[in-house]
C-alpha cells in the first residue's frame, strides 16, 4: 500500500488514521463533504495529504469519479471507508436518518471499482454481532429493557450485506473490521467514556452504566495502526476484531481504572450486573489480525490506563 482514499477522515478514528499514515509515508487522498476538513488539511504542511470536497448534488458519484482519477495509481491504493452519520451524532435518528449511510457505502464501493481500486476496508462495530444474536436469541419477542436492538446496528448489518455483495460482484477485496469503544488519549472529545475517565482522575467514583454488556477500549491510534496493517495485509472476506483483545463491563473498567489512578484508596470490587450481555470475551480476540497481518497489538488495557494516568 502506497497510497490510501479515506472517506469519514473528519472522525476521531479518521484523524488516528491519517496520522498514522503519513508517519508511515503513504499518500492520502481525503474525501469528504466538510469545508471546515478542508482548511484543517491546507495547514497541514505535508504534500502527501490532499483532501477533495465532495458536491452535494445529484450526480456526486460520476463527479468524483471523473476528477480524480488521475490522482491515484489503483494497484497501490486501498480505499478506507470509515463514513456513518446519524441524526446529529453517529447513532442517534431513525430510520430515514440512518439507512441512507447503507446506499452510500454501496455507492462508495462503485467508486472503488470505477476507481480500478482492488481493496475496500469498512469499519463497523459490535453492535452488528450484538443485532444479530439479539434476533437469533428471539430476545426481540420478549423485549427488555436492558437489551434494545436500533436503528443503527440494523443499518450497520444492512451495510455490511450490501455493500460486501458489490465488492463480490466488482471482484474489491473486501475487508471489515469490528470496533469497540474508541477514545483520543489526550480525553479531548465530549464522549460519555471520555468524561468518565477525566471525573476518576480526580475522584475515585463516577457515573456506573447499569449493563453489564461487554466492550473493549482502545486508543484511536492503536485503531489507526491496525487499520494501516488491514489495508496492507487483509484477507477478502475476513472479519476482523480490531483493539487490545481484553473485554470487561464499563463498569469494570472505571473500577480499574480508578484503582489505579488512585493506588492509596481501598477502592471495593465493582458489582454492576445485568441480566443479560450479548457479546462474549472470545468476540473481542484479535486472532485473525495477527494471525493474516503479523501485528500484535501495542496496548493492553494495563498499558493504555497507565498512559492517561501518567499524561495527565
Amino acid at each position: 500500500m502506497k497510497s490510501a482514499i479515506i472517506v469519514g477522515g473528519n472522525g476521531l478514528i479518521g484523524r488516528a488514521l491519517v496520522e498514522e499514515l503519513i508517519k508511515e509515508e503513504i499518500s492520502i487522498l481525503i474525501l469528504g463533504s466538510s469545508k471546515e476538513m478542508h482548511e484543517n488539511i491546507k495547514k497541514i504542511k505535508n504534500s502527501k495529504i490532499e483532501y477533495y470536497q465532495i458536491k452535494n448534488q445529484k450526480f456526486w458519484l460520476e463527479e468524483t469519479i471523473k476528477d480524480i482519477k488521475k490522482k491515484i495509481v489503483p494497484e497501490e491504493c486501498v480505499f478506507f471507508n470509515l463514513a456513518w452519520r446519524g441524526k446529529t451524532g453517529l447513532v442517534d435518528g431513525g430510520i430515514e436518518d440512518q439507512l441512507g449511510n447503507v446506499s452510500l457505502s454501496c455507492e462508495l464501493v462503485k467508486l472503488t471499482q470505477q476507481l480500478g481500486i482492488k481493496k475496500y476496508v469498512a469499519t463497523g462495530s459490535m453492535e452488528e454481532l450484538k443485532f444479530k444474536r439479539y434476533v437469533e436469541g428471539d430476545y426481540w419477542l420478549n423485549p427488555n429493557e436492558s437489551i434494545k436492538a436500533n436503528w443503527y446496528a440494523l443499518s450497520k448489518v444492512s451495510a455490511l450485506m450490501q455493500s460486501s455483495f458489490e465488492a463480490y460482484h466488482d471482484k474489491i477485496d473486501f475487508c471489515y473490521v469490528r470496533i469497540s469503544v474508541v477514545i483520543d488519549i489526550n480525553l479531548n472529545t465530549n464522549k460519555f467514556v471520555e468524561n468518565s475517565l477525566k471525573s476518576l482522575l480526580k475522584t475515585s467514583k463516577t457515573n456506573v452504566p447499569k449493563t453489564n454488556e461487554l466492550c473493549n477500549i482502545s486508543s484511536s491510534s492503536e485503531i489507526g495502526k491496525q487499520l494501516i496493517e488491514i489495508g496492507k495485509s487483509g484477507l477478502n472476506k475476513r472479519i476482523y476484531t480490531l483493539g487490545t483483545g481484553d473485554s470487561a463491563s464499563l463498569g469494570d473498567y472505571f473500577n480499574k481504572f480508578a484503582k489505579m489512578a488512585h493506588p492509596q484508596l481501598n477502592i471495593p470490587e465493582s458489582n454492576s450486573k445485568s441480566e443479560i450481555s450479548l457479546l462474549k470475551k472470545e468476540d473481542f480476540d484479535t486472532k485473525y489480525l495477527t494471525l493474516d497481518t503479523g501485528y500484535e497489538p501495542k496496548e493492553t488495557s494495563e498499558i493504555l490506563f497507565n498512559r492517561l494516568i501518567r499524561t495527565s
